[in-house]
């Protein structure tokens, strides 16, 4: 069963096909951008047929299917994360726009997690990420983790977390003959993850 599911929402990446669920965006209040920091990570659950596929085969306690770094920009802040939507021609890691990230969110499914053994690297963690936005990768249809000419979006914070604390933050992943997702288990463990905002929706 699993396999049919992983099956029908990579065909659904490669259609590009959508179904939002809501048409009313909503936004984060800014008492709670005020307290983001480089580096944390940012969560989210999908409008679309995909993110419906990744969230059951990925059963997470938390209702999210996608994630992003947290890249400050002249005008406040954007997201880096790697994504595929033919409809705007995107293949890769982009910076987006948080307001447009958000917006393209479940609504109250939005969270941020920082490492607590950030250190005060936050700078370097940021030239790794303009470093990965730099490559020019597309986007990891396969989800093979192995594939180092593609890669889809956990994937990326897995190789910018590796590069810069030797840790894998997603030690916990679904794999098959031909793909390896990787669950999200980790961010939520309080342990190693501080709460830096909290969904407003439950699953």
């Amino acid at each position: 069963m699993m396999l049919v599911v992983v099956g029908i929402f990579l065909c659904l990446y490669q259609l590009g096909c959508s179904s939002p669920h809501e048409e009313q965006a909503y936004t984060i209040a800014s008492t709670a951008i005020e307290s983001f920091k480089p580096g944390d990570i940012i969560l989210r659950r999908g409008k679309g047929l995909v993110s419906d596929g990744i969230a059951r085969v990925l059963n997470e306690p938390y209702d999210v299917t996608h994630c992003g770094i947290l890249m400050p920009i002249d005008s406040g802040w954007a997201v880096v994360h790697a994504m595929s939507d033919n409809s705007r021609n995107i293949d890769g890691v982009v910076a987006q726009k948080l307001d447009q990230f958000v917006a393209e969110s479940k609504s109250g499914s939005v969270m941020v997690v920082r490492y607590k053994n950030m250190n005060g690297k936050e700078e370097a963690v940021m030239q790794s990420t303009k470093a990965y936005m730099a490559k020019g990768l597309p986007f990891d249809l396969g989800f093979d983790i192995h594939d180092t000419t593609a890669i889809y979006c956990s994937e990326l914070l897995q190789h910018i977390y590796w590069d810069n604390f030797q840790e894998d933050i997603f030690p916990i992943r679904i794999s098959t003959p031909t793909t390896d997702l990787l669950k999200y288990t980790y961010l939520f463990d309080t342990t190693h993850f501080q709460r830096v905002l909290e969904p407003q929706a439950s699953k």
